[in-house]
Order: C-alpha cells, then structure tokens, then sequence
C-alpha cells in the first residue's frame, strides 16, 4: 500500500520537479518584483534567468518538494538503463543562490490583486508572476488505479513512485502480451509511451523472450507519431520488428489480479476490448494543474492562457508562463522548456522596459525516439509540424550518436547549463562596432550547436550571451611574439568567436567569425553571475 498512499498523496505535477533551499515558512518580507510558481525545469531555468535580470533578493520561487528529477531520463530507468537515483537531484543544489525558496504548494493565485496564497496560509504579493505549475497525473481516471500498481506486472515510466516496477515487470517477463498504452488526453513528452515499447522489444529479444511475447501498442491517437517524417520511419521499424499497433484504442479500466486490461474503441463507443497481459505499461491521463484551472489565468480546457509567440498572458500582461502548463499548441517536453525560456527572457525584459516584445517562439520541441539500447530517431519540429532539425543529416533515421546525446549528453547539459544560468558567460564589449553574430537561445534548443542565428550591429555596451556547454566558442588573443594563442573558456583582450549552426534541416553552416584587432579599443568584462 505504500506506492498506492505515496500516488495519492504525490505533488499534483508529477511534471513539477524541482525546488529551493530554505525553511517552509516565507520570511518577513512578502513581496517580490518576480515570484515563480513552480520548481520543475521551467520554474528553475526562469528563476536562474530572472535572478540575473532583477537581483536574487527579488526572486522567490514557490514549490513544495525536496527533489529534482530529470524526468526524460525516466525512459531509460523503466527499461533498466539507468537508476533513479541517476535522475534525482536535491532542490537546495539545482536553486540559484540567494533566490528565495518558499517551501509550500500554490493553493490560490489572484492576478486581480497580485498575490499568491500557499498551503500554510501565507500570501505573497508580486509585481510580475511566472507561472511554471506543470501539469497533473491522472491515474485514478482508469478504473482499478492506482491501487494496480501493488501488483508487480503493471509499471509506468511517467511517476517516481512506478518507473521501477516497469523495469520489475519487464525483467518477471515469462511469456503473453507485453501492452503499451497512450491516453486520450495532452501528455507530456507524446514520444515516451512508444519509447518503452522499443526498448521492452529490445530487451526481450537480448534475453531469448521475444519469440514468446506479443508486443501491443494501444493509442488513442489516429497516428502512431505526429510528425510525418519521423512516423514513416516508426512505421517501417513496427513493422520490421513485428510489433502489433492498433490505434484508437483507449485504456478505461484495468483488472489487475486477472491481468487484464479494457480499451475502448474511440471511432466505435460504446464498443470495448479486453486484452490479456503479462506486463502492461500505463500512460495515465493528464490535465492541468488544479491551482491553475481554478484560477482567471485558464482557459476553457483549464491551462495558462499565453500569447503562442510571446508566452505572455492573455489578460495579465504581469503574468507569463511556461512548460507544460501553458496552452502552447506544441508537444510538452523538456527540450520544448528550454526554447520557451530564452523566448520569455527576452519578452519580460521588453515588458519591463514598457516595450513591445519582439521575439517570437515558433514552438520548437525537440523528442528523442529511443528504439533500442543504443538508438534514437531524434524528432524536432515547430508549431506547423514541420521539421526543425539541428544537424546536417537525416534525422529520422536511427542513429547511435542521438542515443549517446539523449543518455548522456543532454542530462549533462540539462544539470550544467538550463537549470545553471548563472554559469552564462556574459561578455560585456565596449567601444567597437562590428557586426556580431550570436545565438540568444543557444541552450533552449536542447541540442549541440543549434540556435536560430541572428545578425545584428554590434555597438558600444552590446551584450552577447552564450552558454558554453552547447556552442563552438572559440576566443583568441595576440600574445607577445604576435602568434594567437586561443582557448575554448576564457576570454582575455581580443575576442573572436564563432559557431555552428542548422536551420530547418539545412546543411550546417558556420557564420563569418568576429575578430576584434589589436589597434581597436575595447574590453572584455567576464563575470560568472
């Protein structure tokens, strides 16, 4: 019963991951000119952003829980590839120093009078609010969970509390219907439920099962991947690897001391199947967070109701939000946080400065499709569903660099540079004019190297941002005997820079490099914020 109790009693997100370092009541001071709701990727990359842009001292972030997970990886612990506690980090560790961490849940918000209530009663004012709630498991809306999961053939990679016992059913795997589910409702990271499915079918062929088992992918989805592109390849790897695909099929019920699973046909109600199993993975329902659907923030369906290009609220221009609980028409994913945030940044600075914002977010996501051990068909695509692809190769192809980038690169990048912000170089060049190019939302895209290049004048005061984790940065200087010596992480005198880039599927290019000369006057402050 304890999985069952911990279920019931888990932070609504499930998607909300991340939290901060200090004691659970708020201190005296109760008003912040930035106060972000929410410890998960978005609220942490936000609050590291805003701790730059406005002072730690004017920062608070709201969030309950004592971990941070990298949930993508989640993938790779339910199929036994990693642990948990590879994916799990302490909130005090993943916090910007000095912001302030109010240590409870969101339980009311009012944009009417710019204040938030938590659970133990407290309110907080603010000037400007970030909201960055994820959104909620819904478990319970199958009949027969949660209580399920106290049975050992039932998992499901989407929670801290089951992603084990998927790994547990895979491994008591003796022979019958492995069955994979996909709900019909918005689900983060759209790709995971098939993920797990590959990789079961992987994993059972390596241990001599595969010839006794009967792989099921149920979908209440009309597609088995929405992009075209990338679904012509899944289809062409279902059928080569003999694994069974019916569509529509939605999961309403699970009898799991008969081991037994109940869908219903989506283009026929009122008809329903029922499916015999020997292991069953869950996707559950999700929907929005409740704080939020209950608030003037929502829309219709109950999520953050932002401008899709600016990320801005509708009706509150001091509110804004971010990840999954948003309304955004793009797949919820961490690589999806990442762009959105670079985009934010920038509009709540234009906000700030009673300008309009003027960059747009064209809804880039980004989902790694693990289809073994040692295979990703790296899918990235924007709004329109069109392919936004970072490197010069067919992506939809299976490739072992992609996994080698989604198990063990990106969790890098993800703890080093979007949740660290404050690891920004900021070079700060002064008294020059030139023309620059930089990459303002290098990180966001979640990949190596790519970012949607910018050209712009450069001049006196101009600041040039990257992340160096996931760009070519290249300085070089003049020394003595008038040979440049140049290095990759630390800039001294004279500057130059350069990096890869690749846009919509384009051949990589590689822009002009910017080198300033020695007769020319200008410093280069560099600072860790």
């Amino acid at each position: 019963m304890a999985t069952l109790c911990r279920l019931r009693q888990c932070h609504p997100t499930g998607v909300v991951i991340a939290h901060l370092h200090t004691s659970s009541r708020v201190s005296a001071k109760q008003h912040y000119k930035m106060l972000v709701l929410g410890g998960g990727t978005g609220g942490i990359a936000m609050s590291a952003r805003m701790k730059r842009m406005v002072g730690a001292d004017n920062v608070a972030v709201v969030e309950p829980a004592e971990m941070h997970y990298y949930q993508p990886i989640w993938t790779l612990v339910g199929a036994g590839a990693k642990t948990v506690a590879s994916s799990g980090r302490s909130t005090a560790s993943v916090v910007p120093s000095g912001v302030k961490w109010v240590k409870s849940k969101v339980q009311e918000i009012n944009p009417e009078t710019n204040t938030v209530r938590t659970e133990d009663g407290n309110e907080i004012s603010y000037e400007y609010l970030i909201v960055a709630l994820g959104l909620q498991l819904h478990y319970e809306k199958i009949k027969g969970l949660p209580e399920g999961f106290e049975h050992p053939k039932i998992g499901s990679n989407y929670s801290l509390q089951t992603v084990e016992k998927t790994w547990k059913a895979l491994q008591d795997f003796k022979e019958g219907n492995a069955i994979f589910t996909f709900p019909n409702t918005p689900v983060k990271c759209a790709g995971a439920p098939q993920k797990i499915m590959y990789l079961s079918d992987a994993y059972l062929r390596k241990t001599g099962k595969r010839e006794k088992a009967k792989v099921i992918y149920n979908t209440s989805l009309p597609v088995l991947f929405g992009i075209k592109k990338y679904a012509e390849t899944l289809w062409d790897i279902v059928k080569t690897r003999d694994l069974q695909v019916n569509l529509r099929h939605n999961l309403i019920e699970v009898r799991a001391d008969k081991q037994e699973a109940v869908f219903e046909n989506l283009d026929k109600p009122g008809e329903t199947t029922v499916f015999e199993y020997e292991m069953l993975h869950v996707t559950p329902p999700m929907g929005p967070h409740s704080v939020v659907k209950s608030s003037p923030l929502a829309d219709e369906a109950g999520w953050l109701d932002v401008n899709k290009d600016t990320l801005q609220h509708n009706k509150y221009p001091n509110v804004f939000g971010i990840g999954d609980c948003t309304n955004l028409p793009t797949a919820k994913t961490g690589a999806a946080v990442a762009a959105q945030s670079a985009i934010l940044n920038r509009t709540i600075k234009k906000v700030m400065k009673k300008e309009m914002p003027d960059k747009k977010y064209d809804g880039y996501t980004s989902c790694p499709l693990v289809t073994s051990y040692n295979t990703v068909v790296l899918a990235e695509f924007d709004y329109n569903g069109q392919p936004l692809e970072t490197f010069p190769i067919n992506q939809a192809k299976e490739r072992r660099l992609m996994y080698f980038m989604k198990a063990d690169v990106m969790p890098h990048l993800y703890w080093h540079g979007l949740l660290r912000y404050d690891n920004v170089l900021k070079l700060k060049l002064l008294n020059f004019s030139c023309t620059n190019i930089y990459p303002p939302s290098l990180f966001a895209q979640g990949l190596l190297g790519r970012t949607r290049t910018i050209q712009e004048t450069a001049s006196s005061g101009d600041e040039i941002s990257t992340l160096l984790p996931v760009c070519t940065l290249k300085v070089s200087f003049p020394n003595k005997s008038n040979r440049t010596s140049s290095h990759e992480s630390r800039f001294s005198n004279n500057l130059q820079f350069s990096h890869h880039c690749n846009r919509r599927g384009n051949r990589a290019l590689i822009p002009p490099e910017v080198t300033m000369k020695p007769n020319k006057c200008f410093a280069v402050s560099l600072k860790n914020i």
